[in-house]
């Protein structure tokens, strides 16, 4: 093929289960040499997944229940004072993907890792909404919180295995993090960082001949 001829190259992510593959990363930025030997072009992910990088988030441990040690299990997405959502500049997931939120306990080896759900919108419940007590994303769950180890994340994961992603773990993919603290507040909200730019992939594409 010539190179002048080149239009644009595609990366997707392939299931080992049968499931058609999801786009990450396509080309743009497309630079030919002056001799028409080689030709170079950025990979980037903003035109399938969105940017990221003005994403912001926080975490409110909170619950209405009557024990006062239920909110040390319970947690959500959630602006607390006004109920509003805390996850701000969250794109639409493309087609193929979705939002996991996850808890990583750190203290196993391998570690430990607990999945909440998967979701598409800062507002409404996630797909593990049985313990859920506010329409976030977040909920009850046997597993304290008011532990020193691991983090609290939110990933970008492929729709291959839906809610049996609980058996797989996180994808690769984490948006952001809360780092878990031993020593808690009832209805404060906590910022989380983001961390999207070291977690979603760019490249740099070179053809010769």
């Amino acid at each position: 093929m010539p190179l002048d001829s080149f239009v644009a190259a595609r990366v997707t992510i392939e299931s080992s289960n049968g499931t058609p593959g999801v786009p990450l990363v396509e080309t743009h930025t497309i630079q030919l040499a002056a001799d028409g030997k080689s030709l170079t072009a950025s990979f980037d992910s903003k035109n399938i997944l969105g940017s990221f990088s003005s994403l912001q988030g926080s975490i409110v441990f909170t619950s209405p229940l009557a024990d006062t040690l239920a909110y040390t299990h319970e947690f959500y997405l959630m602006n607390y004072k006004d109920k509003t959502p805390a996850l701000q500049s969250l794109p639409l997931p493309s087609t193929g993907w979705k939002y996991g939120l996850w808890v990583e306990d750190s203290a196993f080896t391998p570690h430990e890792y607990f999945f909440y759900g998967l979701f598409s919108s800062p507002f409404g419940h996630d797909s593990d909404s049985a313990n859920d007590r506010y329409g976030f994303p977040g909920g009850w769950k046997p597993q304290q919180m008011n532990v020193g180890n691991g983090s609290i994340f939110v990933t970008l994961e492929p729709l291959f295995y839906g809610d049996s992603l609980k058996y797989k773990g996180p994808s690769a993919f984490t948006l952001l993090r809360f780092d878990r603290l031993r020593f808690i507040n009832k209805n404060q909200n906590y910022p989380m960082i983001n961390i999207a730019a070291y977690n979603i992939p760019n490249g740099t594409l070179v053809l010769r001949k």
